[in-house]
Formats: C-alpha cells, sequence, structure tokens
C-alpha cells in the first residue's frame, strides 16, 4: 500500500512505464484525457470545458494579441504505480482541422497549480511553465500530433502533487491568425472517438 491517494493524480500523455518488479517494461495507454478545456483572452470569463457540447479544444494565434486561445488536458495516471520508471512519455492531440502551415508549433506547457474543467476560464487560468515541455508542428494534415513528455510524466510518478497536466498554445501567439481545434474527450461521434486526446 501507497503512502499516498494515486487516484487524485490525473495527466494526459502517452507512456511507458518500467516497474521496479518485475523490471520487464509496460505500456499503458491513457484514453481519453480525465479533463480538457480551452480558454479565451476576448472572453476572459467564459467557461469552455464542461459542457458535452464542447467537443473541442481550441489553441489560435492573434496578431493584435486580442483573441488568444489556449487549451489545457490532463489525465489519470492512476494506473501507473508509484516509483516506476518512465521511459518514454507521449500525450498526442487529433487536429480536426488542417491550416496549411507547415510551421505552425503548438507546445505543451507544464501546468504548475490545480484547476477544473468545470471552472477555468482566462481570468482564473493555473499559472504554466514559461518554455514549453514539448513541441510539435501541427499545422500540416489532420489527425494525432505528438508531444514528448517524458520528463513530466516521471516527476508525476515521483510526486502526485507534481501533476496538474498541460497548457496547450501556440508558441508563435501574435505571429498568424491560425487555429487548430483538437478533439476532446466529450467527442463520442463514431468518427472522432478514437481521435479524443491519449497518453502512451
Amino acid at each position: 500500500m501507497y503512502a499516498r491517494s494515486l487516484s487524485s493524480c490525473f495527466l494526459a500523455v502517452a507512456l511507458m512505464a518500467t516497474l521496479v518488479a518485475p523490471a520487464a517494461a509496460t505500456t499503458i495507454v491513457v484514453q481519453p484525457s480525465s479533463q480538457d478545456a480551452f480558454i479565451r483572452k476576448n472572453f476572459p470569463n467564459r467557461i469552455a470545458g464542461a459542457s458535452p457540447t464542447n467537443k473541442r479544444i481550441r489553441v489560435q494565434a492573434s496578431p493584435p494579441g486580442t483573441q488568444i486561445w489556449r487549451g489545457l488536458v490532463q489525465f489519470s495516471l492512476v494506473g501507473i504505480p508509484f516509483g516506476s520508471t518512465v521511459n518514454s512519455a507521449v500525450a498526442e492531440l487529433s487536429a480536426g482541422n488542417n491550416e496549411t502551415n507547415p510551421t505552425l508549433t503548438h507546445g505543451l506547457h507544464r501546468i504548475t497549480a490545480s484547476w477544473l474543467q468545470s471552472e477555468v476560464k482566462w481570468n482564473n487560468a493555473p499559472p504554466f511553465d514559461a518554455s514549453p515541455t514539448a513541441t510539435a508542428l501541427v499545422g500540416s494534415g489532420t489527425g494525432f500530433k505528438a508531444f514528448t513528455v517524458t520528463p513530466d510524466i516521471q516527476a508525476a510518478v515521483n510526486l502526485c502533487a507534481a501533476d496538474h497536466g498541460w497548457l496547450v498554445k501556440d508558441e508563435a501567439e501574435t505571429a498568424t491568425n491560425d487555429a487548430i481545434n483538437y478533439v476532446s474527450l466529450e467527442e463520442l461521434g463514431a468518427a472522432d472517438i478514437g481521435e479524443r486526446p491519449r497518453l502512451t
């Protein structure tokens, strides 16, 4: 029995955990996320995450800086034993549109405080690391975009309090008007249910 409650740990990512005993590697896929949302600078008090109709995590840049949108995503890590060594962790978000911009880069920034899908908005958004844990080119084609987040998952497995998921943002938020909508956990349509956020 562990001294902490693993059920309180959440995160969004894909990982391979090596158990202390036995030493064989075990692959765990977590899908969908436990909570996700998006926040809008131009609607700072609007909550967009708790409704069953919020089927997308929207991330948008804005040259004037007034219409920036950011996503948040978190996954449950309850299936990863305390003390595991994480060899690989990959968070994947599925883009529902193609901006045809091969240089469009989104980053996953580790969130450093708790947040709730039913309450989060621009005006109460949790703090996050200024530097991304991982980035990915997301502007060409639809489907899953992969972010390698191994150190964040290892930290969360070592210390539950380190686990608050990630903020998803355009790494050049005032350079273009590009926007990507990622499939969220609320998506239950037959064509998209397998595209919900996952961690391997």
